[in-house]
Formats: C-alpha cells, sequence, structure tokens
C-alpha cells in the first residue's frame, strides 16, 4: 500500500482499495555522481529528478540544510534545478563524515532495494536494517524497511520504521501515507485516519491517501465522514479505475 522512495531512492505506496501490500520502486542515482573535492567544496552534477532538498538529505543529511545550498548557489527559493546543472556544495569536515556514512549506506540499501524488487522481502529487509546501521539519518532506508516489513505483515516493526523515517522527514506525506496504510492493515481503522490526515495537509492532492481516507472511514463506520471523503476523492480524479471504485462505495453508502 506504499511507494518506496527517491533518486534510486523514492517512496513506498499503499495500495488500501484493493488490500495489496507496499510496491517498492526506490532508486539511487547518487552512486553515479560526479563530485570533485576543492576547498571544502563539492561540485555535484545533478540528475534527472533531483532536487535541492534531496541533495541536502544526501549530503548533510539533513533536507532543511536545503537552503545553503540556495544561497550557496545564488537560486531562488522556489527555483527548480535542471538535469546537467554543477552545484557546489560548501562541506565541514562533520559534513564530510554524514556523506561517507551515507555513500556506506548506499550499498546494502541498494541491494535490498534489487531483492525487494525481486520480491525477496526478508533479505531485502537484512540489508536496509544494515544501511540504518551505517547512517542512522537515512530516512530512505527507514521508509524502505517500513514498506519492506509491511510485504511480510511484521506490522509493528513496519510501525517503528516508519516513524523513524517520519521523525527525520516529517514533511513527506508519503510516509504519512505509509504509516496509515500499515494501521490500516493491521484493522486499526481510527488510527489509520489521523495519518491520512497528516498526508493530505501536507499534499491536498495526494489521490492515495484520500482514497484510503475514505475506505478508513468507511470500515471504522463513520458513513457521513466517509461520503464527504467519497465526493472529494472525485473532485481530483474522476476518470481512473479508484474513481469508478469511489462513485460504487459512495452509491452503496448513499442506498443506505
Amino acid at each position: 500500500m506504499s511507494r518506496v522512495s527517491s533518486h534510486r531512492i523514492p517512496v513506498a505506496v499503499a495500495y488500501i482499495a484493493l488490500l495489496g501490500a507496499a510496491a517498492l520502486t526506490a532508486g539511487c542515482t547518487a552512486l553515479q555522481r560526479r563530485d570533485v573535492e576543492t576547498e571544502r567544496v563539492l561540485v555535484h552534477v545533478v540528475e534527472p529528478g533531483e532536487t535541492v532538498e534531496r541533495l541536502a538529505d544526501d549530503y548533510y543529511g539533513d533536507a532543511r540544510r536545503e537552503r545553503e545550498i540556495r544561497r550557496f548557489n545564488d537560486l531562488d527559493r522556489e527555483e527548480p534545478i535542471e538535469a546537467g546543472t554543477q552545484l557546489r556544495i560548501p562541506v565541514t569536515p562533520a559534513d564530510m563524515e554524514t556523506l561517507q556514512r551515507r555513500r556506506a549506506a548506499r550499498v546494502p540499501y541498494n541491494e535490498g532495494r534489487d531483492l525487494a524488487q525481486k520480491g525477496s522481502f526478508l533479505d531485502a529487509s537484512t540489508r536496509f536494517r544494515e544501511a540504518v546501521e551505517l547512517d542512522p539519518r537515512f530516512a530512505e532506508a527507514y521508509f524502505n524497511l517500513g514498506v519492506t516489513y509491511q510485504r511480510i505483515k511484521a506490522w509493528e516493526r513496519s510501525l517503528e520504521e516508519l516513524e523513524a523515517a517520519i521523525k527525520l522527514r516529517p514533511e513527506n506525506p508519503d510516509y504519512r501515507f505509509a504509516l496509515g496504510s500499515t494501521l490500516f492493515y493491521m484493522e486499526s481503522y481510527d488510527r489509520a485516519v489521523p495519518e491520512f490526515r497528516k498526508a493530505l495537509d501536507l499534499d491536498p492532492f495526494h489521490a492515495k491517501a484520500r482514497f484510503s481516507l475514505a475506505v478508513s472511514y468507511e470500515k471504522a463506520g463513520r458513513v457521513a465522514d466517509a461520503k464527504r471523503e467519497w465526493r472529494r476523492y472525485l473532485e481530483v480524479d474522476d476518470e481512473s479505475e479508484w474513481a469508478d471504485q469511489a462513485r460504487e462505495h459512495l452509491e452503496k453508502l448513499d442506498s443506505r
């Protein structure tokens, strides 16, 4: 029910409607980076799909430090970066230690991603665990570990790892969505609801979170809330197969 996460590292995406397990689709182009250290400044060539926030997380272990990278490169707050752009990344000795930990952690992380894609979830969880032990600030590794535990129905472990990911990256709606998905699978619908709502607070157009919220309300017997969320879902998606399911749910509730 969840997407796994970004660059050759993306996010766990839960499909509550189908009651399927999380689909791991992570990636980490960082292993292909061309970095040159010059007087504590690294030159990074931007890969397709990378963001300044992601680079800050990779280099500093803290996505909030994207402001430092933007200031150092005279980038506006909302200015996107194009693939092929060279960015200068200022680093301290402590930052270099963080970067080395992250690079070391990516080896088992990418092995875990490959194993998960092959369906070897137990072996994948071992590799993701190695990654977070090497780099305790590797949010995507915690996230993928949590989603992998979701796939093998180790619900309590999934909750623990997803909560660790959220602690590091509280602004990520997909992490909240994945946590809500695990709670949904545990049939803890009342606990799943606030997580889906938090995901929507962070991203009002998160269609999967909206769909999952409606299902959770319905499962919890909160009919009025479920009907409201089904209608809201159809406001952002009225053509997909999920939209057809939303209409079916809404029609059944209206006929009660």
